[in-house]
């Protein structure tokens, strides 16, 4: 496909699920394929939009990515951008494992939360509600260093299900009764019922407790328990993807996703 645009001197493209429509059984591994299809279209200024549901793809990918809810465009911006600082709880759920929880909000910027008092981000409008979800990435959720002394940092938890994939693993936290679901790197693999002491690495987002836009897919906000950590947010069932479709642009030389 990519072959056949540098051939005939295309200078705008619009492939589909270019990389993640590949059979798993391809020659190079996916993760090479993106790279060099990244690398070549770059290298030629061509304009391509790259429509994928992977959202690997589209963030790897991407200079500029935007996410599409319902048909219409959500949030636009730089892949990490929208990684840490989704707009709302939908996407943020949408683009990867989110940790929802309830707050209570502390003056302008802190919330405490059953992981103790968080800083909220500085550069990212907090939701007014005295009780709003507040957002976390399970890699923020960290073990703590050194727990000696007598005020340790964090707060106490118990590893309840540990799941490895590798170089890193998913964690299920037990933190005063709630499920908080974490990301640890292998090297510091748990062992189910260990206990230790957990703190967030940096801000966290607080999105209004109430109800999603009556037009968005997913479970609205009042559907989840506000007590309990969420590992995934309100992603999309499986016949809302393609109004949830991720993708990428590339424009002389740059990489966007729309």
């Amino acid at each position: 496909m990519v072959a056949y645009f540098f051939w005939n001197n295309v200078r705008s493209s619009l492939p589909w699920d270019p990389i993640a429509s590949l059979p798993l059984e391809t020659e190079r591994p996916r993760a090479t394929l993106r790279a060099e299809v990244a690398a070549t279209l770059r290298a030629a200024g061509t304009t391509s939009v790259l429509v994928t549901h992977d959202q690997v793809e589209a963030m790897t990918m991407a200079d500029t990515l935007a996410v599409m809810r319902a048909g219409r465009i959500v949030q636009v911006g730089p892949p990490h951008e929208l990684y840490r600082r989704p707009v709302d709880a939908w996407t943020a759920g949408f683009l990867g494992d989110a940790v929802l929880m309830a707050g209570r909000r502390v003056g302008d910027h802190h919330v405490d939360t059953v992981l103790g008092r968080l800083a909220l981000a500085t550069d990212a409008t907090p939701a007014p509600d005295p009780t709003p979800v507040v957002f976390l990435r399970p890699e923020q959720v960290r073990p703590v260093a050194d727990a000696s002394g007598a005020t340790p940092p964090g707060v106490e938890a118990t590893v309840v299900q540990v799941t490895f994939l590798g170089p890193d693993a998913t964690v299920v936290l037990d933190v005063a009764g709630i499920p908080v679901p974490a990301r640890w790197p292998s090297s510091l693999l748990p062992a189910v019922g260990d206990r230790t002491r957990v703190e967030v690495v940096g801000p966290a987002l607080a999105y209004p407790a109430g109800p999603e836009p009556s037009d968005a897919p997913g479970a609205p906000a009042g559907s989840v328990d506000p007590g309990a950590g969420s590992s995934s947010g309100w992603a999309p069932d499986d016949d809302e993807t393609a109004d949830a479709a991720t993708a990428v642009t590339r424009s002389s030389g740059d990489i966007a996703s729309i």
